[in-house]
């Protein structure tokens, strides 16, 4: 899938469910608790499940087709649901995908890595990417990072919470009658506490991002070079997503010297950090973008840095890379690097990549140099 952003929301904290004994409950779902629903809008692969029976223990597992490390987890929850056979049931869940349609040929190119129950998550008519079981298990447990496993015991009560490469050892409890759930509910309590403080630390900064991602929508570019200068005072860290957006600001506004300037710092400061270069080069070359103004060569310079350091295996740096050759009036580079990007691509996104290189193929002679 394509790694492109505007502005970057890395400042948003993740937070983990947890729940100690006597402890304020902040979230809604908690260890120790009856299990949400199975709202299901389709089951993929394998039997369906429709509830949680009493004397049996299940694995619940979100996962997306765009997650990275939810495709080094997978063959590894295989491997569990075999190990585990006859005593746990393992259901796979894709949640917060950015097209549905994406699933089943995800699943038919996993093939037996993917050896367990799937299924999908029931939007209910929403055009977003959180459905029920988004919103019922992940959500309501304050998880906000994909892969995460929950494990439902022979009480039907939640009993464990976390990554499912970390499942092994609380899995063989839970099915063997010896987890302590008091005590892993005491660590999550004690963990909560720890997150919180930090997110209570962070409020500034969230504020600080959210009125630079308002005024940008907004294009009220003073108030966002505002926000910039509030979120560089406050988080020194978030430089490079200041930095691209006053680039940003400086491109919408004709201001050509400051934004070539501002380029040259971000390249600097992402030399190494290819997901970071991509996107850079991707706001200059997108071509659905209104820009007057592109600045080819510093989208060539950046897209060329991140397809090397991705070692040429990414398809959207790829693609990207076959633009900024597009806007810098080579057609022929363009359209050798976009087959690059039709070959690299995984077959959810072969469609996309093959319109592009069609266009590209038949298309008039790019912007001149």
């Amino acid at each position: 899938m394509r790694y492109r952003t505007l502005i970057s929301t890395a400042l948003l904290l993740s937070a983990a469910a947890t729940f100690a004994q006597k402890a304020e409950r902040i979230a809604t779902l908690m260890p120790g608790d009856a299990p949400p629903a199975m709202t299901i809008s389709k089951w993929v692969k394998g039997t369906p499940v429709a509830d949680f029976e009493k004397g049996k223990v299940y694995v619940v597992e979100f996962w997306a087709t765009w997650c990275g490390p939810c495709r080094v987890s997978i063959p590894h929850l295989t491997d569990l649901s075999k190990k585990f056979a006859g005593k746990a049931t393992f259901v796979g869940v894709s949640v917060w995908e950015t097209k549905q349609s994406d699933v089943e040929p995800f699943v038919q190119q996993m093939g037996d890595k993917m050896d367990y129950n799937i299924a999908m998550d029931d939007l209910k008519g929403s055009e977003g990417r959180e459905g029920v079981m988004a919103k019922d298990w992940m959500a309501a447990a304050m998880q906000r990072g994909i892969p995460t496993a929950f494990v439902i015991d022979q009480n039907r009560q939640v009993a464990w919470i976390g990554h499912p490469m970390e499942l092994d050892g609380p899995l063989t409890q839970i099915v063997d009658g010896k987890w302590d759930l008091a005590a892993f509910q005491k660590e999550f309590g004690d963990n909560l506490a720890e997150i919180k403080k930090a997110m209570g630390a962070q409020k500034p900064i969230r504020e600080a991002t959210l009125s630079l991602n308002k005024a940008m929508k907004a294009k009220d570019y003073p108030a966002a070079l505002k926000a910039c200068d509030d979120l560089d005072a406050l988080a020194p860290q978030a430089k490079f997503t200041t930095d691209f957006a006053r680039y940003q600001i400086f491109t919408f506004t004709g201001e050509k010297d400051k934004a070539t300037a501002k380029g040259a710092e971000i390249m600097k400061m992402g030399w190494d950090q290819a997901a970071l270069l991509n996107n850079f080069a991707w706001f200059i070359v997108d071509p659905a973008a209104k820009l007057e103004k592109r600045d080819g060569f510093a989208a060539l310079k950046a897209a060329s840095r991140a397809v090397e350091l991705s070692k040429g295996q990414e398809a959207a740096f790829l693609d990207t890379l076959a633009w900024a050759y597009w806007f810098t009036g080579d057609k022929g580079k363009a359209v050798e690097t976009e087959a690059k990007a039709l070959a690299a691509a995984g077959e959810a996104d072969k469609a996309d990549y093959q319109k592009t290189l069609t266009r590209m193929m038949n298309d008039k002679e790019p912007p001149a140099r």
